[in-house]
């Protein structure tokens, strides 16, 4: 019986703290197997981008690398399958998870960052005046 995509992240969660050579491989399969699995809320889905970031700063084997980042690279159509599937995307609001491929980030940043992001990506910058005062506020505290 296939196991179903929580235990798989928890599965691969558990993985973060085991670094043998058959460590990886069982790694490898959880991520296959997770690769191919269609997330059905945003919860199970930031767990594994979660997961997925540990593993790339911290990758068991080079191998690896190329399997986490085309995983990674692939969020911004799994983002969209998920909102046009009608999930709560509630969770991806946080400061914490805000930014991730194809949803919002929203961040108090300097000029210097801002440019930066409205030069590479100039129809996907919104700066949020209505809410200026009140971030302006909290970064002189």
């Amino acid at each position: 019986m296939p196991a179903t995509a929580d235990a798989l992240l928890t599965r691969l969660e558990s993985a973060k703290n085991r670094f043998g050579r058959s460590d990886a491989k069982q790694t490898r399969r959880f991520l296959d197997q997770l690769s191919r699995n269609h997330f059905r809320d945003a919860k199970s889905l930031l767990r594994f981008h979660e997961a997925l970031l540990f593993l790339r700063a911290f990758p068991f084997s080079r191998s690896l690398v190329s399997q986490i980042d085309r995983l990674l690279n692939s969020f911004c159509q799994r983002i969209e399958k998920l909102r046009d599937a009608g999930a709560d995307m509630s969770a991806f609001d946080d400061f914490d998870t805000s930014g991730i491929a194809g949803t919002t980030m929203q961040d108090v940043l300097n000029f210097d960052a801002a440019r930066s992001l409205a030069r590479r990506i100039p129809r996907n910058v919104e700066i949020a005046w209505d809410d200026y005062e009140e971030e302006r506020a909290q970064g002189s505290i």
